[in-house]
């Protein structure tokens, strides 16, 4: 996770939205891909299955994949929405509800199996309203990176993923 992302989205979308007038390396996007977006996103046989499949990133807008890339919270879906668990015992657990039956709930979070926990253990639940993905992936990246990253997002190709 990103320490320190700035607050103000925004600001982040206008510094880096010189990437949407670049040419992009789509093996350099790749590349990239495989480094912060396949933990929590899955791709052609590749990746995770937390976030959205990138798979159909092609037919979004480059704008709109940017600013969906920076400002992960400003349009969160539903389907994708975090949650925070309270359990009886006070223990919190956070993710998204992968699915759910009349006695238990599947929670799913980066990083670590899906988490069965029985309905009888939660104390609360609620939406947070905001994604799991986190603000600031762009640190360490320049408009240059952004634009190889929407390069290879707008045409999507596992081969190019490295191994």
């Amino acid at each position: 996770v990103p320490q320190d992302a700035n607050p103000d989205r925004a600001a982040v979308i206008v510094r880096m939205e010189p990437a949407l007038h670049l040419k992009g390396d789509p093996a350099r996007g790749a590349a990239i891909t495989a480094r912060l977006c396949l933990s929590c996103h899955y791709l052609q046989g590749r990746g995770q299955r937390v976030g959205p499949d990138l798979s159909s990133t092609g037919t979004r807008p480059a704008d709109q994949l940017l600013t969906d890339i920076l400002d992960p919270n400003r349009q969160v879906a539903p389907d994708y929405a975090a949650y925070e668990i309270r359990r009886v015992t006070g223990e919190p657990v956070i993710g998204m509800i992968s699915s759910e039956t009349a006695t238990r709930l599947t929670v799913r979070a980066p990083g670590s199996p899906d988490l069965s926990v029985a309905r009888a253990e939660i104390q609360e639940i609620h939406s947070t309203g905001r994604s799991l993905m986190p603000e600031g992936l762009e640190q360490g990246l320049t408009p240059q990176d952004l634009a190889h990253l929407l390069a290879f997002l707008r045409v999507p190709d596992a081969s190019l993923l490295p191994p």
